[in-house]
């Protein structure tokens, strides 16, 4: 089994970040889930760079800090990130849980 196959097996993608947000690090996520208010109860997700079948995938994880809703899109930020430039680093990556 490929790390591609074994990684689609473990994780449910909920979102896609779309960009950084302020100045504190937060990242605004386009939800992709029919439950938006599960953003609420999370506190860890793991985030991933858009795989394909030859790629091994980088799957970090983040602690849940903050989730406020917007009309499009959810905002989260991350314990881990302290600035903007940290949340640049995951722009166009998968939110999963």
């Amino acid at each position: 089994m490929s790390k591609f196959e074994d990684w689609n097996k473990h994780f449910l993608v909920i979102g896609k970040v779309i960009a950084a947000h302020g100045l504190r690090g937060e990242i605004k996520v386009l939800s992709l889930t029919d439950f938006p208010e599960r953003f609420l109860n999370l506190k860890k997700v793991f985030v991933v760079p858009t795989l394909t079948q030859e790629s091994e995938p980088e799957i970090l994880s983040f602690h849940i800090k903050g989730v406020r809703h917007q009309p499009k899109y959810i905002i989260l930020q991350f314990k881990e990130f302290q600035n903007r430039n940290q949340a640049d680093e995951i722009g166009k990556y998968w939110v999963c849980v």
